[in-house]
């Protein structure tokens, strides 16, 4: 639904006389990161193999199929009870999202959902981020799951499904069109 809903902007702005390079390139896509490891790091691969087709299929050029994508730690997993679990959901989440090779990725602090949060979280969720980063080198790879026949497999049945959904939907005259129909 997600590229559904960019392709009827991306078309607006085609009609508007603007190049589907400078509009590619202006688009970012910001997800959350849900707790299934590997579904999340062939979520966001399948996305950007989605954005690359569409792309692509628009006359864009190679820089413009390249997608920014930016990804934040859920909240809808988190608990209340026992915050210092949550420590351990946003690090596995933070790390699939660094697999998955994101360009741009938001920690959410452990106590992010109690009503008075403290440094503690804040200063933890900043250093997950530094040692995602910097201690084990996950962003000086390209494609740090590439080659795992079971991310390949998930990341290419999720962008097939996608993909036919996209195609449906716009058949039927577009993400727009069928949100105003209910």
């Amino acid at each position: 639904y997600t590229f559904s809903h960019a392709l009827d902007v991306i078309n607006e702005l085609l009609n508007r006389g603007i190049s589907i390079d400078i509009i590619a390139k202006n688009i970012t896509f910001s997800f959350a990161i849900g707790s299934n490891f590997f579904m999340e790091i062939a979520k966001f691969r399948a996305a950007k193999q989605l954005w690359a087709s569409l792309i692509h299929a628009l006359g864009g050029n190679e820089e413009s199929q390249k997608m920014y994508l930016h990804a934040r730690t859920s909240i809808f997993n988190k608990t209340g009870y026992d915050v210092h679990v949550n420590l351990l959901r946003t690090t596995t989440e933070g790390f699939a999202a660094a697999v998955a090779g994101v360009d741009e990725l938001s920690i959410y602090p452990f106590d992010y959902v109690l009503p008075s949060r403290g440094e503690l979280g804040e200063r933890i969720a900043r250093n997950t981020q530094f040692i995602l980063k910097e201690e084990n080198l996950l962003f000086s790879v390209i494609d740090p799951a590439a080659g795992s026949y079971y991310v390949e497999t998930l990341t290419n049945e999720l962008a097939e499904r996608a993909w036919k959904e996209i195609k449906a939907i716009d058949e039927k005259g577009g993400f727009l069109h069928l949100l105003k129909e209910g």
